[in-house]
């Protein structure tokens, strides 16, 4: 998930900016940027990087969802609320059961 300020860039400096995210985990490029108009709070960017294990280092570090080589980004608005189920790391450890 990338937090930009989506109300003031245009779509070309959204793609510039999801591609320089994107190199810090390896060679990748930006197929497709959606961004969020009246009907959706939240934009997406499809990527694809040169490695599977480019893909997976992404998601481990932006989240998104990935298959394969191609990922799937959120793009949402700075200063939007993000739900907690968004932000919630995968790898934390279950909580213990009360006895």
């Amino acid at each position: 998930m990338l937090t930009l300020d989506l109300l003031k860039l245009t779509e070309t400096e959204v793609r510039d900016i999801v591609a320089a995210q994107c190199a810090n985990f390896g060679s990748g490029t930006v197929l497709g940027i959606a961004l969020p108009d009246s009907r959706y709070a939240q934009g997406a960017a499809v990527v694809r990087m040169a490695t599977t294990e480019e893909a997976i280092r992404l998601v481990s570090e932006l989240g998104g969802s990935r298959c394969g080589t191609k990922v799937i980004l959120r793009l949402l608005q700075e200063g939007a609320v993000v739900p907690s189920t968004l932000t919630r790391h995968r790898d934390l450890e279950p909580m213990a059961e009360s006895m």
